[in-house]
C-alpha cells in the first residue's frame, strides 16, 4: 500500500512541476530555438540597437519579469502564437533565421571550449538571477 501511495504522490508531484515550467525553468529550456528567437525579437522590438545599454537592461528586466509571471496556460498560448508566427514566415526567411540559430549555437560552444573571458558574465546586473 505504501508503494502505491508513494507512486501516486510522485506522479502528482511530477505533473505539478512540469505544469509550472515557466515559473522555474529558463526560457531556453522551455522554448524551442525557433520559438525563443521569435519571442526575443518580439519583446525587443524594432529599435533594439538604437537603445542605450541602460534602456536595453531595463527592457531585458521587463522580459524576465513577464516570463516569471506566466502561468502554464499563458505559456501554452504563447508557444502556439510563436509557432504560428514561425510557420507564417517565408521559407527564405526561415532558412536565414535557422542559419543564425546554428551560428549562435556554434559561437556558444566555441566560447565554452575556448574559455573566453566573457563566459558566464552578464551585462545587466539586475538580470543576473533571472532565467532567460
Amino acid at each position: 500500500m505504501k508503494h502505491r501511495m508513494l507512486t501516486i504522490c510522485l506522479v502528482a508531484l511530477a505533473t505539478a512541476v512540469s505544469g509550472y515550467a515557466a515559473l522555474g525553468e529558463s526560457m531556453r529550456r522551455t522554448l524551442t530555438p525557433e520559438e525563443h528567437l521569435m519571442y526575443v525579437q518580439e519583446q525587443r522590438g524594432l529599435h533594439w540597437r538604437t537603445l542605450s545599454p541602460q534602456q536595453r537592461c531595463e527592457r531585458q528586466l521587463q522580459m524576465h519579469q513577464v516570463w516569471a509571471s506566466m502561468s502554464p496556460a499563458d505559456l501554452q498560448n504563447l508557444r502556439q502564437q510563436l509557432d504560428a508566427r514561425w510557420n507564417a514566415l517565408p521559407d527564405s526567411q526561415k532558412q536565414h533565421l535557422e542559419q543564425r540559430i546554428q551560428q549562435r549555437f556554434a559561437n556558444r560552444s566555441a566560447r565554452r571550449m575556448g574559455g573566453s573571458g566573457r563566459a558566464g558574465q552578464r551585462r545587466c546586473a539586475g538580470t543576473a538571477n533571472a532565467p532567460l
